[in-house]
This record gives C-alpha cells, structure tokens and sequence, in this order.
C-alpha cells in the first residue's frame, strides 16, 4: 500500500503523528546547546617555556630545538612550529585530525618529561598544555580609559574578572593590553659614594636573589640598566631590604641608598578601541585593555550571556568617570 494513501485514509493518525514530530522538533530546538564556537577538536599542544636572562638565540639552540627534536619521534605529526624569543620559548604541536586529542598530549607530556633533566637548570617554568576550543572567548569588552594609569586599569580589570568568574558556567577570564610590570629601582649615587657601595655591587646582590618578579631597570640619569631575574624575591619589602654591601662592620640594605618601587615597562605597543560614547583621541580610537570570557565546555552560549549581563551592567555603573566598559563582540 502507497504511503500517500495510507496517510489520507488514516487522517487522524496522520495528524497525531504530525503533532508529535512538531512538538519533538520545536523542543529539540529550544534546548539544543548553542556556542559561540562549535566545538570541534583538534589535537595539538603547546609548550611555554620561562628563562629569564637568556637571548632569543640561547632559547632556541637550549629550549626549542631539544624539544623539536624529542617531539619528532611522535607518529601523526602535522605541523610543528617555534616562536622563540628573549627568555621565552613556545613550541606547539598539532596532529593529524583523525587522531585521539588527549592520547596524543600524553604522548607529548611523556616525550617532554624525559628530555627535562637535559635542559638548563635556569629554566623557571615549563608548562604544557592541551588545545580547547573552549578556551576562545565567547565574549570579549573592552575596558577604555584615556587617563587613568595602567594600574588603576589593571585593578578594575582584575576585580570584573574575580566577579565574572563567580558565574559557574564561566571557564576563564583573561585581560591583556597592559604593559608588563616591572621593579624600578631609583639609586642615589652620594649615598652609595659615602659607603663605598657600587652598582656591581647593587647589581650582582638583585641578581642573585631575585626570581619570581620581572627585571626592571635602575635608573642612572638618562640611562637605564636592565636588572635580569634569578632568585626568590616575592614583593617590594623583600627586595628593599636586599644586603648590598657592608660599610665599618655596618650592613647596607638596598633601602638606604634607593627608592624601589613597581612600575612598568616602556611602550612598546598600544591598544585602542572606538567607542563612539567617548571623544577620539589623536592616533585613532581610545587607550584600553581587553578582556576576554571564555565558557565551560557544552553549555548554553545564550544562557551564559543571560547570567552575565546582570553582571557587567552592575559593573559599569561602579566604573569611574573617563572609564568605560564596551562590548567588542
């Protein structure tokens, strides 16, 4: 018998079954998981690799070139690539598509893990890990200022993160834009004369110490000297109080002939967004850092937005006068 006709003989199952398939159609609609990304796996890793004080040619000969050679002995590589720089290296890996994403990072971890006593013990940090495609931003703002220093910028960026990141769907809150710190060590030179203290001196006792902050630099005049990091300094006081020298059986801290104080680096690169609410500035849009929210893995991209957005209004009204908070995407 035709189905045609089945179904006009049949009518009112016809209908029954028809109302049905409507109602599983429009359900399966309304709660079907929605990303800003679909998420499509690929296998591939990345290696970052932290030592401060070498040049781009000592991380490369060191860092990435030992760590290429440990992963070409992996099957299923695609593409291997190195971006290698003055005390960082970064080496990412990526496999043929077909194969088992989390299979190979053990693979990756395992080969990186046995060339490790091989590499230089000045290395502070080596961390692997593993591509998501969850990790990209569902969300990105921008947080613009035109006068407010770069630390009031990195506190108010720091403090939407600690909010954002309360909402149990958010996987990560990101910023960047900002300039790396740095410890700016201001030396008086009569002080140093009148204890016999010299900028070896000063130098060689920063350097010996100091590891879990950024160099800097100690400021001579019109010049700069570059101070490198190898030690365990934790904040400011530590560092003040860093022994130089001794004078007369007298010990000479760091404090007595500097100021030390956090600052950050000179300009290298500028980040601007246009907000149309706010006067252009010359050069083209207005000084402000990003802020990027990524969201756990399979969840609802529009639910999360839903949770977010009380959030960020609440946030904006708090914001400063010259501050704004705008929304990229």
């Amino acid at each position: 018998m035709k189905l045609p006709k089945l179904a006009i003989d049949n009518s009112a199952f016809t209908w029954m079954v028809f109302i049905f398939l409507t109602i599983v159609g429009v359900r399966a609609l309304v709660t079907m998981p929605r990303t800003e990304n679909p998420e499509v796996e690929v296998p591939g890793s990345s290696i970052i690799v932290l030592m401060p004080g070498a040049s781009s040619i000592d991380m490369e000969k060191m860092v990435a070139l030992p760590v290429e050679e440990a992963l070409n002995g992996l099957e299923d590589i695609d593409v291997i690539v190195s971006d290698v720089r003055d005390g960082i290296a970064v080496v990412a890996i990526e496999f043929e598509f077909n194969t088992d994403s989390d299979e190979k990072y053990n693979e990756v971890v395992r080969q990186v893990n046995s060339i490790r006593s091989s590499l230089p013990d000045e290395i502070i940090q080596l961390e692997m890990w593993q591509w998501s495609i969850s990790d990209m931003a569902m969300m990105q703002f921008a947080l613009i200022s035109n006068d407010a220093p770069f630390k009031e910028l990195e506190e108010t960026a720091e403090e939407l993160r600690k909010r954002i990141e309360k909402i149990r769907s958010i996987k990560k809150v990101s910023y960047y834009g900002l300039p790396e710190q740095e410890i700016h060590i201001y030396l008086d030179f009569e002080k140093m004369a009148r204890v016999n203290t010299s900028l070896d001196n000063i130098v060689r006792a920063i350097e010996t110490n100091n590891a879990n902050i950024p160099g800097g630099d100690v400021q001579l005049g019109p010049t700069n000297l570059s101070v490198k990091s190898s030690g365990s300094f934790q904040d400011l006081d530590e560092i003040r109080n860093c022994v130089v020298n001794s004078h007369q059986g007298r010990l000479i801290y760091l404090r007595d002939l500097a100021e030390v104080e956090f600052g950050y680096e000179k300009l290298n690169h500028r980040t601007r967004f246009g907000a149309k609410k706010m006067p252009r500035k010359e050069g083209g849009g207005h000084r402000s850092i990003f802020i990027g929210i990524s969201q756990k893995a399979g969840l609802n991209v529009l639910a999360t937005a839903e949770e977010l957005t009380p959030v960020i209004e609440k946030f904006k009204e708090e914001l400063p006068d010259g501050m704004s908070l705008e929304l990229i995407y």
